[in-house]
Order: structure tokens, then sequence, then C-alpha cells
């Protein structure tokens, strides 16, 4: 790597949180000029098109779009995206990380939860050099604190931005410097966590653990009203799972891992294996809040599982895992077919009726009978049903409650049995995603 030749540098940010907004302003500030902006976040992008900066997507050909470029450093601030080798080239300095985490310890994504669900007394933040592998380079900035009590993912997180934007001036010192704390990393010391790790057993409480454990995996896992990236807390009740919003460990004598010890219109106090835990902000997992003290009883326990249970619903969600970003995606394009007469209706039970279908018929053939149906009842070109297929069911079976019962399906008047195979071919790849 070169080292700059001037004390000025230009330079190119990639990122995808409004920590890239705070250390672009620090740059500017000090007179760094910033060649561009790439990011697929709009208020970042809105943020960058005021102050006059050149903007470009992630998705956009980076290479291409910066091959007539002049620039010293590139940043990559909030970035979950690895950055093309051929984008790297281009800086002439080099390339500067952001990372959540005390590297080498926490390497990978979401480093902050993985701190607390591992107990951690101490995390930090880390500017590191890019170079191969992920989370490897030299160490040239880095910002220690510690962990305090009942702090959450959200909490945390706060904490790691706020080390960023605070330790980016030094960074630049530093740079200007031609880095002379620059270290590598012990490799000795490394941990990683990968984009498609999660916790055990889906977030689900293990009430056989002691209290202060569990709220703890509570807090690691309590993102306030940010996109939770890994699972959520979870309890089952009458073989019904309830997500957990928050948690305390209270105190009590400890009975029956489980047992529910009292309830008010918001909390439910359970026993667990050492400790009592008083559980908060329960959502089902169609974001209902119910009516808490109707719903639990004391003196009954909460669902317990033993460890084969566990681990099979940890396999479960690792089968998920890896359809996540489709069904985000796909979910966000639902469009529900409504069929006639029954838009006013007051809410009632779901009926089944079976539909008989010649002998020969085969699954395809099926569902293109009842997309024409269903499509052309309600007088549309394209819509979406749900659909539970021979999959699905076999990963509901496995974990109950842990993976949602329709995958939507779309349909259309004249929808050929080919067309159908073809929609369903995904749902093989991505047979399920979990209902929270």
């Amino acid at each position: 790597m070169h080292q700059p030749q001037s004390t000025v540098f230009s330079s190119v940010l990639i990122g995808s949180e409004s920590l890239l907004v705070g250390c672009g302003e620090v740059l500017l500030d000090h007179g760094f000029p910033i060649a561009m902006v790439v990011t697929d976040n709009d208020e970042i992008a809105a943020w960058a098109q005021g102050r006059g900066l050149p903007v470009a997507d992630l998705d956009t050909d980076l290479p291409e779009k910066l091959a007539e470029m002049r620039f010293e450093w590139l940043f990559s601030i909030a970035n979950l995206r690895i950055i093309p080798d051929a984008v790297l080239a281009q800086a002439a300095n080099g390339a500067i990380n952001f990372h959540d985490g005390p590297l080498p310890a926490y390497a990978g994504v979401n480093a902050p939860v993985w701190a607390l669900l591992n107990g951690e007394a101490q995390h930090g933040i880390t500017w590191h050099l890019i170079e191969t592998g992920i989370d490897t380079g030299d160490i040239l900035e880095q910002r220690l604190f510690d962990v305090d009590a009942g702090e959450t993912a959200y909490s945390l997180n706060s904490k790691c931005y706020a080390a960023g934007l605070d330790s980016f001036s030094q960074l630049i010192e530093g740079i200007q410097a031609g880095l002379p704390a620059r270290r590598a990393q012990d490799s000795t010391q490394r941990s990683y966590f990968a984009r498609d790790a999660r916790p055990k057993a889906d977030g689900l409480l293990d009430l056989r653990r002691p209290a202060s454990d569990l709220a703890a995996q509570v807090n690691a896992l309590d993102h306030a009203s940010y996109w939770n990236p890994l699972c959520c807390a979870k309890i089952a009740f009458g073989g019904k799972n309830y997500l957990v919003g928050r948690a305390s460990w209270v105190d009590g004598e400890a009975t029956a891992p489980g047992l529910i010890l009292d309830t008010d219109a918001e909390t439910v106090t359970v026993s667990t294996g050492d400790g009592v835990l008083r559980l908060a902000g329960l959502t089902t997992s169609d974001g209902e809040k119910p009516d808490v003290a109707a719903n639990f009883v004391v003196g009954q326990r909460l669902d317990l599982f033993v460890e084969t249970q566990l681990d099979e619903i940890t396999k479960v969600k690792a089968r998920l895992v890896k359809g996540e970003r489709f069904w985000r995606t796909r979910l966000a394009e639902v469009d529900p077919l409504e069929l006639p007469f029954i838009a006013d209706a007051t809410p009632a039970k779901i009926l089944s009726r079976a539909l008989a279908m010649p002998a020969d018929c085969s699954q395809d053939q099926s569902l293109a009978a009842v997309a024409h149906v269903a499509a052309t009842s309600a007088g549309v070109t394209q819509a979406d049903i749900a659909f539970l297929g021979a999959q699905t069911c076999e990963l509901i079976q496995r974990a109950p409650g842990h993976v949602c019962k329709w995958l939507p399906l779309t349909v259309t008047p004249n929808q050929s049995a080919a067309e159908i195979a073809q929609a369903l071919a995904l749902f093989t790849r991505h047979p399920g995603y979990s209902p929270d």
C-alpha cells in the first residue's frame, strides 16, 4: 500500500447507515473532498446530493463508475457488502473499513448482539485496512468501552456509532501522519460470526437456564424500533409462540422452571432454572398484543423443551435463513387476492373446502385450475394467494411455531401448469420463512 503524498486527500464513501453521513461531515468540515458517495440508502443519497456530492447506487457497475475518478482513500462505513477487488484497486492509497467490534475478536456481522449473548463485559469498534479476507486487515484506530448492566442490542449499537464517529477525526490525523499506529491483528484471538449465524433454537428461551442469562438473551435481541436482522426472543405456552420484547431478573426464589408465578396486564413472571424472570412486551408472531392476565394463568407452566427439540428448531432455522433475503423482497411485493362479496365482511372462522380433481390431475394442473377460478372470480389479472406445500409442512412439523404456515403464490386467470411448476421450484429452494 502506498503512503499518502499530501496532507489533504480525497475519498469515496460506501455504506448504508447514518454513520456514513456523520463521517462525511467530518471530512468536509476538515476540508477533505469527497469524490463520490455510494449507497442504497435514500436518506444518505439525499444528504450527499444536498452537499453537492456525486452519488452512485451500490448495485451499479462501480469499477466502471469510478474508472475516470481520482481518489486516495475508500472508506467502507456501516457497509455489509463485499467490495469488489477492482473497486479497491482504484483507491490510490488504500481502503479502510469501520467494524462494530473489537477486532480481531467478533469479526463478521452483528458483533454487538453476539457480544451480549456471550456475556462480554467490554466491547469496542475498529477502523482497519481492507485486505484479503473478511475483517482481517491491519488495525488503524480502535476504541474499547464497558458493556453496562441491562445493555441491549440497540444501546450497544448506539455506543458503537458514537465511538466510530468520535474516533474518525483521530483516524484522519493518523492517515495524514502516515498511519504510525498501524498494527497487525493477532489471528490467535480472532472470532468470527457469519451473516447466517443465529442464536440457538431461533431465540426460544430455555427456561431451565438462569434468569440472568435469559434476561441477557432478550436484551441482546432487543433492537428497539430498528430492524432485527437475527430473530426475536420468544417463549411458548400452550403450543403457541409469543415474542418477548423485554425481560428483567427479579427477586424471588426459583421453583419449577417455567412455572408462572404472577401476571398483570403487561407482564408475566416465571421461575427459571435459577432465579425469577419477568417478561414484558409480549406479542404474537402476527404482532398482536395478548391480554396477558387472561392468557397466562398463575400455577401453570410455560412450554419446556428437551435438548433434541431445541437442536431441531436450530436446524430448521438454519434452513430458513438461506432464503431470508429472497422472502423479505418477495413479501414486500405481495398483492393479496380479494374475493368478491367478502371485503367488508365481519372476520369469521376460516372455512376449508376440498376440491375434487380428476385422478390423473397433477399438483401443477390442480393449482392452475384453482388459480384460474380465484383470479377470474376476483376479476384481476394477477394477485397472490396463500400456498402451503409439502416441504413447508415438513418444516412446520419439525419446528412448530417457527415456520410461517403460508407462502405467497402469484396467480393469473390463464396460468399454465408449467408456469405453476416454475413458481413452485422457487419454493423448493426457499421452502419457508420465520413468522417473526
